[in-house]
């Protein structure tokens, strides 16, 4: 079965929601997560997720966890060039596939977003191994 049968016959599910969590396991995480979220503007309703996402390969590695933010990554690249693409179209019906694209480009590359993360301070939050600190 190729991908697109698998989409046609694919019923609706949450995405993040169907597994099973148990609580982030990080205290300081656990005590930082309100000052996170109010300068993310976001309020998780799932703090293991917010543990996920903010877990680096290298502290999940040492801490012996199965999990890091990189499918999360992957998932949230996808949905960012959706809402953007979905953005533009709509508020630029003046422009070409060509300039949107580029404005898209601009706004969804990684020096965009470190630079918007380094704003946020999100750093402060992302969960490293010593020697990777």
């Amino acid at each position: 079965m190729g991908w697109l049968d698998w989409f046609r016959n694919k019923r609706p599910t949450p995405v993040l929601s169907a597994a099973p969590h148990s609580p982030p396991a990080n205290p300081d995480l656990l005590r930082s997560a309100p000052e996170l979220q109010t300068a993310i503007g976001y309020q998780f309703s799932d703090l293991f997720l917010l543990e996920k996402a903010l877990t680096h390969t290298s502290y999940a590695a040492s801490q012996e966890r199965a999990y890091s933010y990189e499918r999360l990554e992957f998932l949230g690249d996808a949905v960012l060039e959706l809402v953007v693409s979905s953005y533009l179209f709509q508020k630029h019906a003046d422009l070409n596939e060509g300039t949107l694209t580029k404005f898209r480009t601009m706004l969804v590359n990684t020096l965009h977003l470190a630079d918007r993360g380094k704003d946020l301070q999100i750093g402060k939050w992302i969960l490293t191994a010593k020697s990777v600190s």
